[in-house]
């Protein structure tokens, strides 16, 4: 009896360690499982000249130390002025793609909701204007055909903001260049004849110190 028990004492230090190293395996993949996460962002691309877009999905996942990363196809989204550009021109747009509005998803598995954010991304926002101008000026195109008028006004946006304008160097354009653009593409809808538009092209030129005459609409 007292060989038994001894055998059973010699083995009461072994179990202990073999229970500690559960516990501590047991913490550790609960901690992995905490920090689990899954991380979509996407954004639209944007060409600056024509305005063709299409979407941009990456996915990120950390899993056990262990990190992916998945890049999803591009998808074609909207096609409204590349018609436009090419009866323009006279020839397909060369896009410019840069980067426009972007939406963010971040989850943590299993113990929380995901957080979302969206909004414009940085480069979004430097190009913003530049895109609503473009945008006025196909529309204005629309309304009243006057080829030099349409060119000339193109020629304005490109000095303004060139379509290969580099982000970094944001402050080289800000915020006078934004504000002619803001106000460019404010004016361009309310233009109903050739005099109107001239008018506004030569105020866009003066960075708007006068107001455009836009009384005779």
């Amino acid at each position: 009896m007292s060989q038994r028990f001894t055998k059973i004492r010699k083995w009461i230090p072994r179990l202990f360690c073999v229970l500690l190293i559960g516990v501590v395996a047991s913490v550790i993949l609960a901690w992995q499982m905490r920090i689990t996460y899954r991380t979509s962002y996407g954004y639209k691309l944007v060409c600056v000249k024509c305005l063709y877009s299409k979407n941009h999905v990456e996915e990120n996942k950390y899993i056990g130390g262990i990190s992916t990363r998945q890049v999803a196809d591009l998808e074609h989204v909207e096609d409204s002025h590349t018609a436009d550009y090419a009866r323009i021109f006279g020839h397909p747009c060369q896009h410019v793609f840069r980067k426009g509005v972007g939406v963010g998803i971040s989850r943590y598995i299993p113990f929380e909701r995901p957080s979302e954010g969206d909004g414009h991304t940085p480069e979004g926002s430097f190009f913003r204007w530049r895109y609503r101008a473009v945008e006025a000026t196909f529309d204005a195109e629309h309304r009243i055909s006057n080829l030099p008028l349409v060119l000339e006004t193109f020629r304005l946006i490109d000095s303004l903001l060139p379509p290969d304008a580099e982000f970094k160097r944001y402050k080289d354009y800000a915020p006078k260049v934004h504000q002619t653009l803001a106000a460019l593409s404010e004016y361009l809808p309310r233009v109903r004849n050739v005099d109107q538009w001239r008018n506004v092209l030569e105020c866009a030129k003066n960075d708007f110190r006068d107001t455009p005459k836009l009384d005779s609409e």
